[in-house]
């Protein structure tokens, strides 16, 4: 059974045990001097990217580029919300010297077995491929966000939490030309913390299931863990799962499948990444591995422009063009599987039109096997 690592820190290059959080930043016992304006005004070559922590690495490590990471929530989640990463994604980590810390956080997968009432449907090797790792390595996302937020502190990069982009204007007069770009970032720890929202979104979702977000009226709330244990019997017949230990969590998965129209804003200020631009089933690991290549392509894409390196409006746009596909098929392939391992016959999502020009057209016979004419 797969559990969290004791807290230890890397200070001095050396991995060492911590008595405490060394991620959280101010600690807990310092005083925040007070600020009759909490409001921040972005500096105008910072673009404004919506997604978790991931994309600050490829940005900011190397290309000495001041950026600023908002989290409206209070700090990484405390347990929860297994994970895993693929090999190709660890050449991604492995290029951000994040390897080891990942593969030390939970035990490789090496082998997968798919059963159906009592019957095994396959076993063999997890996630062949001609990288240099090998197997599916398990992590819960908070523990990875842990590991980012730990390596941002080491390069002076700082995730401040319980804040929140509140709003933002790209001027174009010509006296505006040395700052471009006012943003508005509010502190949230007041009357209304929206490290509740989710919360709340649930709550709107629940009182009006017909909303596209609703997934349907399936009640999560009312499975136990055992029915959980007793499904998970039926399939493994004749053999057995039970609890090892008291149960921590529980995940009750409510999939929802969908894309983003397009990833960019128009004017190219704001990108769209990982979750707010596409959601699938967590079958598989495919969102956190697909957010990680979304922040390698998009932050050193960022970094040239912010440089003068490369014209904006050449670089920024294959962005879309080169994620936004693969998007579609991660969407197609996850539920094709999802559909496959619940018995469904629910017709799998066909995405692949919302990126027809995209060249989705091309490859249409390496995922579905139609010819290519």
């Amino acid at each position: 059974m797969s559990k969290s690592s004791e807290p230890f820190t890397w200070k001095n290059d050396i991995r060492q045990p911590s008595a405490g959080e060394p991620w959280r930043y101010p600690k807990p016992d310092t005083e925040t001097p007070p600020n009759s304006e909490s409001h921040y005004v972005t500096l105008p070559f910072v673009d404004i990217v919506t997604s978790s922590v991931h994309n600050s690495h490829g940005e900011s490590r190397f290309q000495g580029i001041r950026i600023r990471i908002l989290d409206k929530n209070e700090g990484p989640l405390p347990t929860g919300r297994a994970d895993a990463v693929l090999p190709r994604y660890l050449e991604i980590l492995h290029a951000w010297g994040l390897t080891t810390e990942v593969g030390e956080e939970g035990p490789p997968i090496e082998r997968t077995a798919i059963w159906r009432d009592g019957e095994v449907l396959f076993h063999g090797r997890t996630h062949q491929s001609d990288s240099r790792y090998r197997g599916l390595h398990v992590i819960t996302q908070g523990q990875l966000e842990r590991v980012f937020v730990r390596d941002l502190l080491r390069h002076q990069v700082l995730v401040e939490c319980c804040t929140a982009l509140q709003e933002y204007t790209v001027s174009e007069s010509p006296e505006d030309l040395d700052r471009p770009v006012r943003a508005v970032i509010r502190d949230n720890r007041g009357p209304l913390n929206l490290s509740l929202t989710e919360r709340l979104t649930r709550g709107r979702q629940e009182l009006d299931p017909s909303s596209k977000e609703a997934g349907g009226k399936v009640d999560a709330n009312s499975i136990t863990p055992q029915e959980v244990l007793e499904q998970a019997n039926r399939i493994f017949t004749p053999y057995t799962v039970r609890f090892a230990s008291p149960l921590t969590w529980l995940a009750i998965w409510k999939v929802i499948e969908r894309v983003a129209e397009a990833f960019p804003s128009d004017n190219l200020r704001v990108h769209l990444a990982d979750d707010a631009a596409h959601v699938h089933s967590v079958f598989g690991a495919f969102e956190l591995n697909a957010s990680i290549l979304d922040a390698s392509n998009l932050t050193w894409k960022l970094g040239y422009c912010a440089r003068n390196l490369s014209p904006t409006s050449t670089l920024l746009p294959t962005y879309d063009s080169e994620r936004h596909l693969h998007a579609a098929n991660v969407v197609e392939i996850s539920g094709k599987y999802l559909h496959y391992c619940c018995n469904c016959d629910i017709p799998a999502p066909q995405t692949h039109s919302l990126s027809k020009d995209l060249g989705a057209e091309a490859i249409q016979h390496a995922v579905r096997g139609e010819p290519l004419y």
